[in-house]
């Protein structure tokens, strides 16, 4: 008589988790494209957040570097409605600590104005109480969800539009040798393993992972479950982690953590988390 075959209680967790972030990635996420030659592209992801009455999108720094020097004007699409929104408010962008250094942190932020929030009026912000700026534990599980350029195809500036196609995927922590990953910080930035064995899709199934990631930089990377928990659901996921860089020869996407992001938001709006700075890790206060 054959045994039966025990299902994989990872890939089991991979199906959880998927039913746990459910559609707060899609109604949170911005395609972020380049206008070249009166066509848009797709370019870089972001995530919508707010705290009080102040809305704001937040990316990679690079996502926003790389079009200026092209002199390539960025905007903003979305999945629902359609549509590209010109972007005009100004970024607040991370810098090197150091001249002739690279910028490890690459976090940008702009506040939008009435235009681009009535433009994302078919969407959810993130809140304060949804991001979580501590570091993840050994086997927590996370969701990464991003416009990739290999799925999208570009569409005319004001006409024809092009065709946005998001990931979605499910993955772990990397735990091998970071002694290759340039700019890499212990302190800062969380490792995920992007290799075709380590992640799964939609629902835990099999996933057609692109060889490339250009486009994604800047999504959100969100934690779904702990392993401590035993991979059940005991809280609702939240936003940990900016998707900056993705080591291609190790398969490792690299996310630059939430606290680094909040630091940011001390310095540029400090009356905005005055108030919420009390339930701010002390990590994350003054970094």
């Amino acid at each position: 008589m054959e045994s039966e075959q025990k299902p994989d209680p990872l890939l089991s967790a991979y199906g959880i988790a998927d039913q746990l972030i459910g559609d707060r990635a899609t109604k949170t996420s911005v395609p972020i494209l380049v206008e070249i030659e009166n066509q848009v592209r797709q370019h870089g992801t972001g995530t919508l957040f707010r705290i009080g009455d102040k809305s704001f999108l937040v990316t990679a720094a690079h996502v926003v570097t790389s079009a200026d020097a092209g002199g390539h004007p960025l905007v903003f699409g979305r999945l629902e409605g359609g549509g590209v929104f010109v972007v005009e408010d100004v970024w607040t962008i991370t810098r090197p600590d150091r001249p002739g250094e690279k910028d490890f942190r690459d976090i940008a932020i702009m506040q939008l104005g009435h235009g681009a929030v009535e433009f994302f009026a078919n969407h959810d912000f993130v809140r304060l109480a949804n991001v979580d700026p501590r570091m993840p534990n050994r086997g927590d599980l996370f969701c990464v969800y991003g416009f990739p350029n290999e799925t999208s195809t570009p569409g005319e500036f004001k006409g024809q539009k092009g065709e946005l196609r998001p990931i979605k995927l499910h993955t772990g922590l990397y735990e091998g040798s970071t002694a290759d990953f340039e700019t890499y910080r212990s302190s800062h930035h969380i490792l995920l393993n992007a290799r075709k064995s380590n992640i799964c899709g939609d629902s835990g199934g099999q996933f057609d992972f692109p060889e490339r990631l250009n486009g994604i930089s800047g999504c959100g990377i969100w934690r779904t479950l702990s392993a401590a928990s035993g991979y059940q659901a005991v809280d609702e996921p939240n936003l940990i982690a900016v998707q900056t860089v993705f080591y291609a020869k190790a398969r490792v996407m690299r996310g630059t953590s939430w606290h680094t992001v909040l630091s940011l938001f001390q310095m540029q709006w400090p009356e905005l988390l005055r108030a919420a700075a009390i339930w701010l890790p002390p990590r994350a206060r003054g970094q």
